[in-house]
């Protein structure tokens, strides 16, 4: 058994491995360990235009009566006028919304019970030209109850707009790629 020793202390140091020797000062370490890569940032820019094509038109409908039931059906009752006036003057009723009421109990001076209830309910109108605008003036003009609240515009293409964006500055990129190509 003693002999067995000897022997396998032998055959494993027979499998050692030799590592490479690096020599050199510094920046020569640095630069064999970490070279320095080649790298060319190109940027650039497109602008283009674009012009909003849709709008968004809220109109506020705004009852009182002396119950809540009365305010309600009076409020509808206006809506529903609206929405026919808009509609015969050549508005698609798909783009006529009416949104959720709000009802506000209204109090006199010194008093416990409500005198009066307000419902106020929003109406929004999409229109895609300067006509359709025209006739929502005239029907909001046309009820006391009605009042335009704002106009909200959207350009219903931007993302192929901002696509054709894209591809023009990439087109940009790409030739100053090719003229550094060819430069270095």
């Amino acid at each position: 058994m003693k002999r067995m020793i000897p022997l396998l202390l032998v055959s494993l140091t027979g499998f050692s491995y030799a590592q490479t020797e690096l020599k050199g000062n510094p920046e020569d370490l640095r630069t064999f360990l970490h070279p320095k890569e080649q790298v060319v940032t190109i940027s650039d820019r497109a602008e283009k235009t674009a012009y909003s094509d849709k709008a968004i038109i809220h109109l506020v409908v705004t009852t009182e009566a002396k119950t809540l039931s009365e305010s309600l059906a009076l409020n509808n009752s206006i809506r529903e006028k609206v929405g026919r006036d808009l509609i015969t003057k050549g508005i698609q009723g798909s783009d006529i919304k009416n949104a959720q009421f709000t009802s506000t109990p209204q109090y006199g001076f010194f008093g416990k019970k409500p005198s009066t209830y307000k419902v106020v309910n929003r109406i929004s109108v999409t229109i895609f030209e300067e006509a359709s605008l025209r006739a929502v003036a005239q029907v909001a003009d046309q009820y006391e109850e009605v009042d335009l609240s704002k106009t909200t515009f959207e350009h219903t293409k931007k993302d192929a707009f901002e696509q054709q964006v894209k591809e023009a500055v990439l087109q940009k990129v790409i030739q100053q790629k090719t003229f550094y190509e060819k430069s270095l």
